[in-house]
């Protein structure tokens, strides 16, 4: 079926967090509940080759060198911005930053690959999850942190944040959501094993007027559970789909 959606991902460099290097010493939270995963697979000391496909300034890669420093570790983004405040950051150095988008990647294979924050800026899930596929080796692990939406139904959203000056009227589409039902669909019979893990949020992010309203922010339920949302009125239910391949 024909989409008539024309609203692209876009990068306001400008308002964006990934040019500053003053966050790599306080990880997300997300980056913990990523980490405890990995930790059953591999080891402290362990060598392995992985990349982080979107790794804007590397903060992800700087917290697995603090906790794998054996591993090779590689991030591509395709914004030149992020990857030069990640290249100034001395805490990086040894890590291979470079600006390249998921698609060019060519004869490059990884024993552990991850995507964070990024897959759901896709509106079709066959093209990118395939590339994530094919630059992973045979045995090896995929880990990907998406707004994966449990409910058997795909989500295509457009949106103009008009708080910004440079954001009004730009519509752009950044928070798809794809349910568990299709990326399943897909996978089987492809991989030897996924599974979907709701990440929980344990910090509260307090709500921002002064900052882009698709910035994050959290309120609690009525068990006192973080739930983190952003002016578009979403529920951004930040889910790890595990692959192994």
């Amino acid at each position: 079926m024909g989409s008539t959606i024309k609203s692209k991902y876009k990068v306001f460099e400008d308002t964006s967090p990934y040019t500053k290097n003053s966050r790599y010493d306080n990880p997300k939270e997300i980056f913990k509940g990523i980490l405890s995963e990995l930790k059953k697979n591999v080891k402290k000391n362990d060598f392995f080759s992985a990349v982080d496909i979107g790794c804007a300034n590397g903060e992800f890669l700087y917290f697995l060198k603090n906790n794998f420093p054996k591993a090779k570790l590689n991030g591509y983004d395709f914004t030149q911005s992020f990857i030069d405040t990640g290249k100034s950051f001395k805490g990086l150095e040894g890590v291979n930053l470079k600006k390249k988008n998921l698609f060019d990647i060519k004869n490059e294979k990884f024993d552990i690959t991850f995507c964070l924050g990024t897959f759901q800026i896709f509106h079709e899930i066959e093209k990118p999850l395939s590339k994530l596929l094919d630059i992973t080796r045979d045995g090896g692990l995929i880990f990907i942190e998406s707004l994966f939406n449990k409910h058997d139904i795909d989500v295509r959203l457009e949106f103009s944040d008009n708080t910004i000056k440079e954001m009004k009227g730009v519509w752009r589409s950044d928070f798809n959501q794809h349910s568990y039902s299709g990326i399943s669909k897909f996978l089987k019979k492809r991989v030897k094993s996924f599974k979907f893990d709701e990440l929980p949020m344990n910090s509260e992010i307090l709500y921002n007027k002064n900052t882009p309203s698709t910035f994050s922010f959290t309120f609690k339920d009525y068990k006192g559970k973080n739930i983190i949302t952003n002016g578009l009125n979403l529920i951004l239910n930040s889910t790890l789909l595990t692959i192994k391949k």
